[in-house]
């Protein structure tokens, strides 16, 4: 009997510090941690034969912060976009980002396009990444309830 879990969510921490520990500029920090994504979507998918993986990359209460660890930050993701992108083990993986992504694409318009170029291929597989991206958890609740309540008006 397999005891792994169906789904597997990974939230990212700590690259401002491990930059501080290995004197490294906080956009190194984030551009390795864009490769890692890539090897923990391998070791989840294929390692572990687990179907679906969330990786919540980016709160959208971290785009508050200052200009350019925001910057370093989405360097770091189209570090992850372009090695995705490239990668052809995970072309086979379903990949869909959710969240305000045009908060992205205003600070950098080339994340539009990778994301694109990533989502435009339909695999037929049961491997599914999710990437959060901006994504406000509270914001999504809302749009849940709202969207059960009109429908439930809808019935009556």
């Amino acid at each position: 009997m397999n005891n792994l879990p169906k789904h597997i969510l990974v939230i990212p921490d700590g690259d401002r510090t491990y930059a501080k520990q290995h004197n490294m500029t906080f956009e190194e920090a984030y551009m390795l941690a864009g490769a890692q994504l890539i090897n923990i979507m391998k070791w989840v998918h294929l390692g572990l034969n687990i179907s679906n993986l969330t990786l919540f990359a980016l709160a959208e209460y971290n785009l508050t912060r200052p200009i350019e660890q925001v910057r370093a930050i989405l360097k770091g993701g189209i570090n992850f976009f372009r090695l995705l992108k490239d990668d052809p083990i995970l072309k086979e993986v379903n990949v869909r980002f959710i969240g305000e992504l045009q908060h992205c694409y205003k600070l950098f318009p080339k994340c539009k396009s990778l994301i694109q170029e990533i989502q435009k291929y339909k695999k037929n597989t049961s491997k599914q990444t999710n990437v959060l991206i901006a994504y406000n958890g509270e914001r999504e609740l809302e749009l849940a309830i709202q969207k059960c309540i009109n429908q439930n008006k809808k019935a009556i």
